[in-house]
C-alpha cells in the first residue's frame, strides 16, 4: 500500500442522465432514466431522483417503469455525450480501489479524501458488492456463507473464501476486503479486440437472417480494423439462446488479416443453433456477434516466411526461390527467422481467403508457383 493518498479517481455524476438534464432544462430536478426503451431494454444510467425509487443501472427497463412510472425514460444520444459542462465527483486515496470507493461516497459533485490507515474502517459496513468483481453470481455464493457487508468477508477465513470463489477470485476479493490493493495506475491501455454487437427486440430463429446479420457485422469490424491500420488473427462469434445460455466459437487464422472474406463466412457455418436467439437479459446483450478479432496489431511491413505462406498461399520453398531471384526482398530477424516485405508479396501474389479449405488453398498455391 502507498504511504500517501496519491491516487485520484474522477467520476462524472450519472453521466448520460446529466447530459439530458443539461440539454433539456425541463428535466432538471426530475427523475431521468436513460437506456433501452423496448420490452427487453436495460437501464444504462439513472439520475439521483430516480435512484431514490430503487432504479439502478443494468435493471430491466420494465422493472424501472414499475418502480418509478413518472420518470422520463430516454434513449441514449451518444453523439451528445462528448460535451462538457457536467459535474463530477472525486475520490483521493492510497489505492485505485479506495479512490473509486471514495468517489462513490462523494457523489454528487463532491470530493472525498481517504487518509492512509483509514481504509479498512471506511469500507467495513459497505455492501460486499462494492468490491470490483462481486456481481450477482459471486454475491449469491457469498450470501450462502452469510455475507452481506465487506466486514462479513473479513470474518471468514482466507481458505473459506477461496474454496467458495476459486483461487483467483477468492484471493482478489479477500485482499480487497482489507483494502489491500497495490495495482499501479496505467494511463493508457492497448485495445486487444474490436467488436460489434446486436441486441434484438424479438427472438430470431431464421438461420439466413442470422447469417446476414453476421455478414453485416463482419463488414463493420473489418472496416474498423482497416481504418485503424490493424491486423488480427482470432475471430470470435457469440450468441445467446432463449434459456440464457451463451455459445461462443473462435477461429485463429494462420496469419493476421483485415479482410472480410473467409474467416467469418467460413466459421459461422460451424455454429449450429436451431433455437431462436434471445433478446435482452437482465445484464447482458441478447445477441452478440463480436466478430471480435483479438490482439489487433499495426499492419506489418514484414512477415515471416510461414506467415506469408499462410496468407498468400505460396509454399515456403516458392518464397525462398523468389528471394534468390531478387523478386522478393528479405531481411534477417533474430538468428534464424527470415522476413519478407508485404509490399513485394502484394505485387507477386494474391492474398487468399482464409476460409478456403486445405484443398482449395493447395490448388491456389500450385497456380501461383508459376508467377
Amino acid at each position: 500500500m502507498r504511504s500517501t493518498a496519491s491516487i485520484l479517481h474522477l467520476d462524472l455524476d450519472a453521466f448520460f442522465a446529466a447530459v439530458e438534464q443539461r440539454d433539456k432544462p425541463s428535466l432538471r430536478g426530475k427523475p431521468v432514466v436513460v437506456g433501452g426503451l423496448g420490452s427487453r431494454g436495460v437501464v444504462s444510467t439513472a439520475f439521483y431522483e430516480a435512484r431514490s425509487f430503487g432504479v439502478h443501472s443494468a435493471m430491466p427497463t420494465h422493472e424501472a417503469r414499475k418502480l418509478c412510472p413518472h420518470a422520463a425514460f430516454l434513449v441514449g444520444r451518444f453523439a451528445a455525450y462528448r460535451a462538457g459542462g457536467l459535474t463530477a465527483s472525486v475520490g483521493i486515496a492510497t489505492s485505485k480501489f479506495m479512490a473509486k470507493v471514495a468517489s462513490e461516497l462523494a457523489k454528487p459533485d463532491g470530493v472525498r479524501v481517504v487518509e492512509p490507515g483509514a481504509e479498512p474502517d471506511l469500507i467495513a459496513d459497505l455492501p460486499a458488492r462494492i468490491i470490483p468483481g462481486v456481481g450477482p453470481a459471486t454475491m449469491e455464493r457469498l450470501a450462502r456463507l452469510g455475507v452481506r457487508t465487506v466486514a462479513d468477508i473479513r470474518a471468514l477465513s482466507h481458505a473459506e473464501v477461496v474454496r467458495e470463489l476459486g483461487r483467483a477470485s477468492g484471493e482478489w476479493v479477500y485482499a480487497l476486503s482489507f483494502a489491500r490493493d497495490d495495482r499501479p495506475v496505467v494511463a493508457e491501455r492497448e485495445a486487444k479486440s474490436i467488436s460489434v454487437e446486436d441486441t434484438f427486440a424479438t427472438d430470431i430463429a431464421d438461420r439466413s437472417e442470422l447469417e446476414a446479420l453476421i455478414e453485416r457485422d463482419a463488414r463493420i469490424v473489418a472496416a474498423r480494423l482497416s481504418g485503424h491500420g490493424l491486423f488480427a488473427r482470432t475471430v470470435t462469434i457469440k450468441a445467446k439462446r432463449p434459456d440464457f445460455t451463451t455459445i461462443s466459437r473462435s477461429l485463429t487464422l494462420h496469419g493476421a488479416t483485415d479482410r472480410l472474406r473467409g474467416p467469418v463466412t467460413h466459421r459461422h457455418r460451424r455454429i449450429h443453433t436451431n433455437s431462436p436467439i434471445q433478446p435482452d437479459t437482465e445484464r447482458k446483450p441478447a445477441m452478440s456477434l463480436p466478430i471480435s478479432p483479438t490482439w489487433g496489431q499495426p499492419a506489418p511491413e514484414w512477415l515471416s516466411l510461414q506467415q506469408a505462406a499462410g496468407m498468400y498461399g505460396a509454399s515456403v520453398d516458392t518464397l525462398r526461390r523468389r528471394i534468390a531471384s531478387g523478386k522478393l526482398r528479405a531481411s534477417r530477424f533474430g538468428v534464424r527467422l527470415l522476413r519478407v516485405r508485404v509490399e513485394d508479396l502484394d505485387r507477386l501474389f494474391r492474398p487468399i481467403p482464409m476460409g478456403d479449405d486445405l484443398t482449395q488453398r493447395r490448388a491456389r498455391a500450385r497456380n501461383q508457383r508459376s508467377w
